[in-house]
This record gives C-alpha cells, sequence and structure tokens, in this order.
C-alpha cells in the first residue's frame, strides 16, 4: 500500500530551518530544497542541436538520454573511427569525442553539454 505524509522528518525540519544540516555542513549557502520546486521555469529548449560520436553508447549516451528525455530534437551523427581523426578531431573542444553544438554556445564536451541539457529534461 502507498503510505503519504505531509510532515516533516525531524532532520528536514533541523536542516532547512537552520541551513546547517545536510546543506551548510558541505558550505552550501541555500536550503535543501531551494530551487527544486517552483521558482523560475525550465529554460527555453534549443531549437537544434548536433551530437556527433561513434556509433557505440560510450560517453554520449548519457547526453542523448537527457535530451530524448526533455523532447530537444537533435541530429545524432555517429562516426567512423577515420572520420574522426580525418575532419573532426581538429574542431572538437580538447580533440575528444563527444561533440555537441548548441545553438548558443560552441562546441562541448561531456559534462558541460550534459548541463545544458539536463534542465530541459
Amino acid at each position: 500500500a502507498l503510505v503519504t505524509t505531509t510532515a516533516s522528518p525531524a532532520w528536514l525540519q533541523q536542516c532547512c530551518s537552520t541551513r546547517l544540516g545536510c546543506c551548510g555542513a558541505m558550505g552550501a549557502n541555500c536550503g535543501c530544497f531551494e530551487g527544486v520546486a517552483g521558482g523560475a521555469p525550465p529554460p527555453a529548449r534549443p531549437k537544434e542541436v548536433t551530437l556527433k560520436y561513434f556509433p557505440i553508447a560510450g560517453r554520449a549516451e548519457v547526453i542523448r538520454l537527457a535530451l530524448i528525455l526533455g523532447g530537444i530534437k537533435f541530429n545524432d551523427v555517429r562516426l567512423t573511427s577515420s572520420e574522426w581523426e580525418s575532419t573532426e578531431k581538429q574542431n572538437a573542444p580538447f580533440g575528444q569525442p563527444p561533440v555537441v553544438r548548441f545553438p548558443s554556445t560552441n562546441a562541448m564536451h561531456c559534462k558541460p553539454a550534459l548541463q545544458q541539457a539536463a534542465p530541459c529534461a
């Protein structure tokens, strides 16, 4: 059976009321759930995103999933190793795949690309 409650556990009340619990102990300057619900609306979805990676899941898979969950249409370009070496490597940030291009930014690597896509998901 599903049990729901509106009462907050004691640790959560202490953390959020004093800001010294889970957040303050880690040096953060916010409440536990600040920004989780409500607040600013999610950012606008980018219109054209290009993801370039090899024809495997690898490091690009989590970016693909974030784009799909966010409803962001993207061009999933699967490169062979010869295409990567001959044409794409010199234009890639840090010379490494995956390469993600959003309309508002230049090419990105894994974590920055995921940070750009995740708020839309």
